[in-house]
């Protein structure tokens, strides 16, 4: 939400959860073809994040089910780099950290998009 509101405040429109996109991912900007995801630290073992290394990874389940999700993050990935769509992840700490940088990274990303 902090995310959104600060894309909002830039002016930067975009669609949520677009169902028809491998992932779906969190925000689409359609007409630049940009994914932007954003991950938990915790699922999506996120390695610069102390909130990855919570104990129960030490558990087979859990790490078979976050094994998992991220073989599953890599594969979107590569779906959209066939699509040729552009792919962003964001992380949870970014966003807690300060919001309104995140959504300059989206901001610059897109202009980039719109320079090509």
């Amino acid at each position: 939400m902090k995310l959104r509101q600060e894309l909002k405040s830039l002016g930067i429109g975009y669609r949520l959860h677009r169902r028809d996109l491998p992932g779906t991912p969190d925000l689409a900007f359609i007409g630049f073809k940009l994914a932007v995801f954003v991950h938990g630290c915790y699922w999506h073992r996120h390695n610069a994040c102390e909130k990855q290394n919570i104990k129960s990874i030490s558990d087979k389940v859990w790490a078979t089910k976050f094994n998992s999700i991220v073989k599953n993050d890599h594969n979107v990935k590569k779906q959209f780099e066939i699509m040729g769509w552009n792919h962003m992840v964001i992380w949870e700490c970014e966003i807690n950290k300060n919001a309104f940088l995140q959504a300059l990274k989206i901001q610059k990303r897109l202009q980039r998009l719109a320079a090509q």
